[in-house]
C-alpha cells in the first residue's frame, strides 16, 4: 500500500499505547504492522531527502497529538496516554486534525479559535522535554550546521513561531546562518543557532535589536545585550532543569513579552550576584573568619528572606 498520509496516523498512534506506555520506536514498529506498510514504503523519502516519509509523519501525529493533550511524555522518549486521549479512543473510532481542532490547547497552537468550549487540560510545559530528547537522541553535536539548524527551526516551529508570517527566518552572518525569531506585536527579537565560540554573533544579533541568543549544542548558553562574551546563564540537558523549563516557557509564541523575558533575566541575574558575593566573603574567610562569618550568616538571612 501507498504510505498514508500523517493525519491518517493520529489514530493509530494512540492505539499503540492504549494499554502501556511505549518508546518511539516500539511506536513506529507498530504502527509498521497496523498499515502493512512495505520495505520501500518505509524508506522513502520527503522532498528534501533529508529524512524518510513515515519518520515525518509519526513525528507531525505526535507533535499535533501532543498539542492537544492527547498523550505525554512521562519520562524522555516514553509515550502514554493522557486522561483526555484514553476518554477519546473510548468514545470515537478516528481522529482528524479537525478534530482536533475543537481542543482550546491545539486549536491555539493552529491559530483558530476552538469551536466548542472544551476546558484547558491542566498539563505541564513539555517542550524542555521535547528539546532534550531531540538534542539527545538526535546525536544534535555531531551533525553539520545545516542539518542542526534544520532541527531546531522544527522544534520553534512546534513553538508556534512561523515562516509565513515573517516571525521566523534564516539569516546569515559571516558565513553563518542563524535562526532569528521576531515577534512583532510584542516588540521581541531573539536569535537561535548551533552552539559557535565566534562571539562576534551574539554582538552582531544584539546590533540587529535582539534582546537575547541562545546558543545551542551540549548545553544552551543564554546571552542577553548587557553582556554578549559571557552567558547569563548555561542549561544543562537535564529534564529537571528549572532554567530550561522556564525558559521554554518563555519563547513560546504566544508567551514572549518584554515581562516574562525580563523576569527569566532578573532572577538569573540576582542569582548570580549572590553567587559572585558568596565567593568574595569565602576569599576573606583565610584572611579574617569572624569578619567573613558574620557577613555570610546576614547574607544567607537575606537570601532566605527573598527566597520567601
Amino acid at each position: 500500500m501507498s504510505l498514508p498520509k500523517f493525519e491518517e496516523f493520529l489514530y493509530p498512534f494512540l492505539l499503540m499505547i492504549k494499554d502501556s506506555k511505549k518508546n518511539i520506536r516500539e511506536i513506529r514498529s507498530g504502527l509498521i504492522k497496523y498499515f502493512n506498510l512495505s520495505e520501500s514504503d518505509c524508506k522513502a523519502k520527503t522532498k528534501s531527502g533529508n529524512t524518510y516519509r513515515l519518520d515525518s509523519n509519526i513525528n507531525w501525529a505526535r507533535q499535533y497529538l501532543r498539542r492537544a493533550i492527547f498523550i505525554d511524555m512521562p519520562q524522555r522518549g516514553i509515550y502514554t496516554l493522557t486522561e483526555r486521549g484514553r476518554d477519546y479512543i473510548t468514545k470515537h473510532s478516528s481522529l482528524t486534525e479537525n478534530d482536533l481542532k475543537l481542543y482550546p490547547e491545539f486549536a491555539e497552537y493552529a491559530g483558530c479559535e476552538p469551536v466548542t468550549n472544551v476546558p484547558k487540560a491542566e498539563k505541564p510545559n513539555e517542550n524542555w522535554l521535547e528539546l532534550v530528547e531531540i538534542l539527545k537522541t538526535e546525536n544534535f553535536i555531531n551533525k553539520p550546521p545545516e542539518q542542526q539548524l534544520l532541527i531546531l527551526k522544527s522544534w520553534f516551529r512546534g513553538l508556534n513561531w512561523k515562516t509565513f508570517n515573517g516571525s521566523l527566518k534564516l539569516l546569515e552572518f559571516n558565513d553563518k546562518t542563524f535562526l532569528f525569531l521576531d515577534n512583532t506585536a510584542q516588540n521581541i527579537q531573539f536569535a537561535a543557532y548551533p552552539d559557535t565560540k565566534d562571539t562576534g554573533l551574539s554582538e552582531h544579533c544584539f546590533e540587529m535589536g535582539c534582546k537575547f541568543t541562545l546558543s545551542i549544542g551540549s548545553t544552551i548558553n543564554v546571552f542577553f545585550q548587557s553582556d554578549a562574551q559571557k552567558p547569563l546563564c548555561s542549561i544543562s540537558l537535564e529534564p529537571k532543569s528549572i532554567d530550561g523549563n522556564e525558559l521554554c516557557k518563555c519563547i513560546e509564541y504566544n508567551n514572549c513579552n518584554n515581562g516574562n523575558i525580563e523576569a527569566f533575566y532578573a532572577k538569573r541575574y540576582v542569582d548570580n550576584s549572590s553567587k559572585a558575593y558568596l565567593h568574595s566573603l569565602l576569599d576573606l574567610w583565610s584572611s579574617d573568619n569572624q569578619y567573613s562569618v558574620k557577613k555570610i550568616v546576614a547574607w544567607l538571612g537575606g537570601f532566605t528572606r527573598y527566597a520567601k
